[in-house]
Formats: structure tokens, sequence, C-alpha cells
């Protein structure tokens, strides 16, 4: 029988999924390692890993405790060129920190993984240590994607004020552009920016406060007050950023659309297709969603199989992730496509099917094949 390790946060709806996955293959339930066992050096890999063991690393998600000891384990190694979190507490809900500082951490704390991994027993490694950095930071990400001829946004060159932001608009002849935490996810952070000559409007997920801290919110914040704009956008900034042209998406159901793809072993599997009427389709903003039949239906199969060979195409710049989230983008009217992100932990789509399974139970099960 297979022995299935996973690192994450035992509490979180992902470990839980899994554990069920595991049963629907007849399989005995997942070893759960807590990374802040690992980082208290109170449990070892070593001790749990058997020969021929698959192991997983799965995502801390909204674990309090796990992210805020990640932010301890990045705050000497955060750049000084990059803001610092000193005071912020984790389950005070919503509070945005320096995503550059939990990198840093979680980078640390991954670099342990991989060196106990190296003395463990043989066994099966879904994800590599390395894919997972690189797939959490989206400069990275979007180098490699380029490098390989992957359709993506234009990108702009690393910038670090706002008025340093607005200079490079102009140079590069760009009027709309995303500003993104380097390493956020679930549209934590970031801004939709459009300017018209001397005047501009950010669209945003992040909330000020009243006791200075930005917080995040799933009320979309349009701004138009040039100095309030540039305090944001610093803020952003100033935890490492990356900042793309912002492309026009194709309207499906007279909503903006883009999809959530799957890739797994190499082949686009479960798909879903994420609608809005802001410029952010991110589903825990309660976005409303669509199957994808139906707009391969609207779309025609050539046009959809040209993406999905896309999307599997930006999944291989990563062989040593056996899966991949890949968010794609289709322009108005269909026309072209572009790859906007990868994810490694971009498999949470639990109503999602394909070939009678959930994203979890196919990933494990490819993987023993």
């Amino acid at each position: 029988m297979n022995n299935t390790v996973i690192i994450g946060a035992p509490h979180e709806r992902r470990i839980a999924l899994l554990q069920a996955a595991l049963a629907s293959l007849k399989w005995p339930p997942a070893t759960v390692v807590p990374y802040t066992d690992l980082l208290a050096g109170t449990q070892k890999l070593e001790r749990c890993i058997t020969p021929n063991s698959i192991v997983r690393i799965e995502s801390a998600g909204k674990c309090a405790d796990t992210n805020q000891q990640f932010l301890a384990a990045g705050a000497t190694r955060v750049e000084a060129q990059y803001a610092q979190t000193t005071d912020v507490d984790l389950t005070n809900r919503g509070v945005l920190y320096s995503t550059r500082q939990w990198y840093l951490g979680y980078c640390d704390v991954l670099d342990q993984i991989a060196a106990q991994l190296d003395t463990a027993p043989p066994h099966r490694l879904m994800t590599s240590v390395g894919a997972i950095k690189q797939m959490f930071d989206k400069r990275q990400t979007q180098a490699v994607l380029a490098k390989a001829g992957i359709p993506i946004p234009k990108r702009l060159p690393v910038i670090t004020s706002y008025a340093e932001l607005r200079a490079q608009m102009a140079q590069h002849k760009v009027s709309r552009v995303f500003i993104k935490p380097a390493h956020g996810s679930s549209a934590s952070g970031i801004v939709a920016l459009m300017t018209t000559g001397t005047r501009s409007k950010a669209i945003t997920t992040i909330r000020p406060a009243a006791d200075g801290k930005f917080y995040n919110s799933r009320q979309i914040q349009t701004i138009n007050n040039e100095k309030a704009i540039a305090t944001l956008v610093n803020y952003v900034l100033g935890h490492r950023a990356h900042v793309e042209q912002w492309l026009p998406k194709a309207s499906f159901r007279q909503q903006s659309c883009d999809v959530r793809i799957v890739v797994i072993n190499g082949k686009a599997q479960h798909s879903i297709v994420r609608l809005s009427d802001t410029p952010f389709t991110n589903l825990h903003l309660l976005n409303n969603r669509a199957d994808i039949e139906d707009l391969i239906t609207h779309i025609g199969e050539e046009t959809w199989q040209a993406a999905a060979t896309t999307a599997e195409r930006a999944a291989a710049c990563f062989p040593d992730a056996f899966y991949v989230g890949v968010d794609l983008m289709f322009t108005p009217q269909f026309k072209r496509h572009f790859v906007l992100e990868l994810n490694a932990f971009g498999d949470l789509l639990p109503t999602v099917k394909y070939n009678g399974m959930d994203t979890y139970t196919a990933e494990l099960s490819a993987f023993t094949q």
C-alpha cells in the first residue's frame, strides 16, 4: 500500500480533501507533518518517510500560526530596500503584511525540508522545493515563461515607487497596468491602475484603515485621488511587486472572464471559468463561475484546444511540478490568449471533476501509474 506524507497545515481544508481523496482510492490516510513542527524541530521527515513514500508539500493556506512563523523566519533575510513586517498579528483577519519577508521565510523553511528529504529514505516527491519557490515569485515565473515563448502580458522592469511607475508606463506606452505583490496570491494586495494624461484611477482589493495598516477586502475599492493612489501603490511596490500590462479580457455571459486550468502530469484537465464585473476574477472574492464545457461550446473546440495546449506548455516549464494551476485569459472575441500566472498550489477546485475524479484524486492516481 502507498505511504503518503503531506507537509502542510493540518487544519486547512486542503488536508481534509486530500485525506478524502486517499480514502476514495482505498489508500491509508496520509501522515500529516505540520510546518510548525518542522520549524520547532519536534518532527523529522525521516521518521515518517519509508521507502517509496509519496511526499507532497502543501500550501499553509490561511493558517495564522504557520504564516506568522514564516514571517518570523524571513525577518533577518528581507532585503533593505523592501519593508519589513514587525508588529503584525495574523489573527487580525485580512491584515496585509510584507509578502517579501513571508516569501523569504517560506523559502528558508523549504530549504530545511529539502535538507531533510535528502537524508530520508528514497521517496517520490510530487513537486520539488525549487519549483514551489519559483512559482511563488511572479517575476521569476514570468521570466521563465517569456524565455519559453509562452504568450504573457508585457512586463515592466522592477519598480520601487509610484513616480517611477508613471515614468515607466509613459516610456513603455502602457496606460493600464496590474501591480501585484511578487509573492502574493488570491488577489491579495493587488492594484489595477489606469491613467489618462495626468489623471489616474486605481481599482484594488486593498482597504486602508484608521490604524495605519492596510487590509485585504472582498469589497473592491475604486480610488481617484492621486495622493491616495500614490500611497497605495508605494505600499505595494515597497514589498517587491510584479507590474504587467492590464490587457482587456473577453466577455462571457456579460462578464469579463478567464480560466483556471489544472495541468496534471503534462495534461490540461480540471478547468473552471471565472467571471467578474471587476478586473479581479478570483473565486474567493465571491465571483461567478461557469462550467468549462459551456465556454468551449461558445468559443469552439479549436480555440479551446489552443489555449489548453498553451497551459500545458507553461506547466512544462516547471518539469519538477507534477501539477500546476494555470490562469489564462482570452482577449475580446477570444482572438488571442495569454498566461497570467502559475500556481504551485492552484489545484483547489473541489467541485470540479475530470473523468469522474476531483483534482486531488486525479493527481494521486496518476502519480502512481
